[in-house]
């Protein structure tokens, strides 16, 4: 698999959105093993970076310092 932070937002939903595809797939049909292992850790490992991507995202805009409108009220 592609080391995931190599993807952009879209190429990794797009991803999570096949592998949640065959997961459930999987499910469903009853299939178990080593192909089901591998396919619940890819699951896992895009939610972790989706995870990864928003905390950051989030420390990005605590750092990004706006200064506030002048307050016009008082005139």
């Amino acid at each position: 698999m592609q080391e995931l932070h190599t993807l952009d937002s879209t190429q990794l939903m797009d991803l999570l959105v096949q592998v949640t595809s065959d997961y459930t797939k999987m499910i469903t049909k009853n299939i178990t093993g080593e192909d089901y292992e591998k396919c619940k850790l890819k699951l896992k490992a895009i939610q972790s970076e989706i995870e990864i991507r928003k905390i950051n995202q989030g420390n990005i805009s605590d750092q990004t310092s706006i200064t506030p409108p002048p307050d016009f009220s008082q005139h």
